[in-house]
């Protein structure tokens, strides 16, 4: 082949690889805007769905806030309810107004400071036996009935060695009255004897005594005259009703006098207690001083309820009582129970942990205390400057716990103490009245104790089954109360009242 031959044909070889070349850069042209184009569509794709996907979570996030935000709200109204649950569940007789009867199986803490002092009765103490001289003085003056045992041959001769035995028994006594005609021929014969059986004024009265003073059920006081007296008396429940009813009816004129005797008091104790009666709640409230009381049952406990009673409305002195708002339209002064803000404080430190209630509790209690002393030294008031001491003492205690009740973190807790705190704060006379003027209370115990017999009484027979019945029982109740305050001897004083006696509770 020639030179020229040749390189012919490398130019067409040449040319044949230029022209794939070209038609290769031309395909990868092809595939590189394919591929372009490919890649753009999915990003855009893709672009699109995580756009979505933000927008989405975006959306999840805000729903999440919200339900986040409504969670926090009901953890909080949770978190108090379970606050206000467990303040319920806490409560006793020590750190609130609820009363002993109400209290749980759960030990409650002792309050009572350790003392070194032996158990019984302390040295000094006179102490109460029966002595020999006491008993004689019985049977000299005929007050008891005297039976001679002999032990051994009896003679006069000899010098016998005397040892009383005291016992009782009840005895029956059936009393015959015997009538006889007048010049006329005719029987003056009194009303109270037109039956020819009839039960005596001493029986009524152990009746009456028994179904009041214990809070005895009627069938338990009817079962216990039979067993006492060997089964001789046989009452019925209607019997003993009747006694009542007969005591309570001639003691109106002796409890209306003993109510002007409450109207010209200095000072007079109050307080509220339920009872149930034929399974609804009654209310009975006391009126009291150191020796005499007066209760009086009410269907709801209102300020209508207490004029109704007529003593509060009418009276004009100093009235102690456990924060009953109502009371303060009546009387002069008014006292509030430093016993029942001090169970208050205590509760509120249990829950709380704040400081300031510890310290106002310890303050009234040492406050009271060295009233006391003051008192057992003659001192009939604090000075001036001490007083003033006293009140500045309460106010910084005070300002204490409105700085510390911003920081308690539960609600709940938080709203309570705020309570508390504005109402020592606002009724601060009312609480310290007792270092102004020794002769009122520190406390409303003097109230509380009366009062007490109602729960024990609800306890006892689950209250009463009309409200006569407690009309009666409390009537009565006033009357076997104020006797024991003034030392008297309940079971004569039921019967004079039986016999239509005078009693005069002067």
């Amino acid at each position: 082949m020639t030179e020229k031959g040749y390189m012919s044909d490398v130019y067409k070889q040449l040319e044949e690889v230029m022209n794939k070349c070209d038609s290769l850069s031309q395909q990868i042209k092809t595939i590189r805007k394919n591929v372009t184009l490919e890649l753009n569509a999915r990003f855009d794709i893709e672009r699109t769905n995580y756009e979505n996907r933000i927008k989405d979570l975006e959306n999840e996030v805000d729903c999440l806030k919200i339900e986040n935000l409504n969670l926090k709200e009901d953890n909080t109204l949770l978190k108090n309810d379970v606050d206000r649950l467990k303040s319920q569940i806490n409560k006793n007789s020590d750190n609130s107004s609820k009363p002993p009867c109400s209290d749980t199986k759960k030990k409650v803490h002792n309050n009572r400071e350790k003392s070194k002092k032996t158990s019984g009765g302390q040295h000094g103490h006179k102490g109460h036996y029966l002595s020999k001289e006491a008993i004689e003085e019985k049977i000299k003056n005929k007050e008891v009935q005297h039976e001679i045992v002999n032990h051994g041959k009896v003679s006069d001769k000899l010098k016998y060695v005397s040892k009383y035995e005291v016992t009782a028994k009840l005895v029956v006594i059936v009393k015959e009255h015997r009538f006889y005609p007048n010049e006329k021929g005719k029987y003056d014969i009194d009303k109270k004897y037109k039956n020819d059986v009839f039960y005596g004024n001493e029986l009524k009265a152990i009746c009456s005594f028994l179904s009041v003073e214990t809070s005895m059920p009627i069938n338990k006081v009817v079962s216990t005259i039979a067993t006492l007296s060997g089964n001789v008396l046989k009452l019925s429940e209607g019997t003993i009703i009747n006694f009542l009813n007969e005591l309570s009816n001639k003691s109106k004129v002796i409890l209306e006098d003993m109510k002007n005797i409450l109207l010209n008091s200095k000072e007079m104790y109050t307080d509220e207690t339920g009872t149930k009666c034929n399974g609804k709640r009654r209310s009975v409230r006391n009126y009291s001083t150191k020796n005499i009381v007066v209760y009086k049952a009410n269907r709801q406990k209102n300020k209508k309820s207490i004029e109704e009673n007529c003593i509060l409305n009418k009276y004009t002195g100093d009235i102690i009582h456990d924060h009953e708002t109502v009371i303060y339209n009546y009387g002069n002064r008014h006292v509030e129970c430093n016993v029942h803000i001090c169970r208050y404080l205590k509760g509120n430190t249990e829950n709380t942990q704040n400081l300031w209630s510890i310290q106002m509790r310890e303050f009234l209690i040492r406050l009271n205390h060295s009233r006391k002393m003051a008192i057992l030294y003659g001192q009939n008031f604090f000075e001036k400057d001490d007083v003033i001491k006293y009140e500045l003492e309460y106010d910084k205690i005070l300002e204490m716990g409105f700085t510390e009740n911003k920081k308690t973190s539960s609600k709940f807790y938080r709203q309570e103490e705020k309570k508390l705190l504005n109402r020592l704060k606002k009724y601060k006379e009312n609480h310290l009245l007792f270092i102004h003027d020794f002769s009122l209370p520190f406390d409303n115990n003097l109230s509380e104790r009366d009062i007490r017999v109602y729960k024990t009484k609800t306890k006892v027979s689950g209250g009463f089954r009309s409200d006569n019945g407690l009309n009666v029982f409390t009537n009565i109740l006033s009357i076997v109360k104020t006797a024991r305050k003034r030392s008297l001897d309940v079971f004569k004083v039921l019967v004079s009242i039986y016999k239509g006696t005078t009693v005069v509770f002067s």
